[in-house]
């Protein structure tokens, strides 16, 4: 049974309101990388994953969102919830928040790639892409949605960056984890939904 890291947002809260979670969901644990070869009459695409030990993404993430959460007026505090069950149903519109989310509102932040795109003309680029849904917990109803690709220039073609180990590979993948989170809770900010 997968794991959603959850991280509950207690922001100061005045007499009424709530505190909001959000909870990290990948789709693959895995490493993706899109290889893309240009030929002469057609372009060639393949995918893999490459096993990163020690790497975590929904940790990464949750980590980061708690940083810069607390750079702000906010506090973010980790929570495991078990039941990936229950947030894929909600995700869908057929369930209710999952048991252990505190607050009547929750943010679902579901990686959908994160990886490298790799290709023989261009530069590689790590890749972060999500899809972020706000729920009121109480109704079971979405609030709001974004869409988020984050992307940066590897410093080096990835062949030879793994020649070197994982170690600029997890560096430049935790730096664009870092600007996504930045961006979440700044996407956030502007929705009016951050308290």
């Amino acid at each position: 049974m997968n794991k959603i890291l959850l991280a509950a947002c207690f922001a100061p809260l005045v007499a009424g309101e709530t505190g909001l979670a959000v909870a990290v969901w990948p789709l693959s644990e895995q490493f993706q990388i899109t290889e893309m070869k240009y030929r002469v009459m057609y372009n060639s695409m393949n995918r893999k994953t490459l096993p990163m030990d020690g790497y975590d993404i929904r940790s990464s993430m949750a980590d980061e969102l708690v940083a810069v959460a607390a750079k702000g007026s906010s506090s973010w505090n980790p929570v495991t919830v078990t039941d990936s069950a229950a947030l894929e149903a909600l995700w869908k519109g057929k369930g209710s928040c999952p048991a252990g989310v505190t607050g009547n509102r929750l943010v679902v932040s579901r990686i959908d790639f994160h990886g490298a795109f790799v290709t023989t003309l261009r530069k590689d680029k790590f890749v972060l892409a999500q899809e972020l849904r706000l729920f009121d917990c109480k109704s079971r109803k979405r609030v709001w949605k974004k869409r988020l690709v984050e992307m940066s220039d590897l410093p080096d073609k990835f062949e030879r960056l793994q020649g070197e180990g994982q170690r600029p590979i997890k560096e430049g993948m935790n730096a664009l984890v870092e600007r996504s989170a930045a961006v979440l809770v700044a996407e956030l900010a502007k929705s009016g939904h951050a308290r």
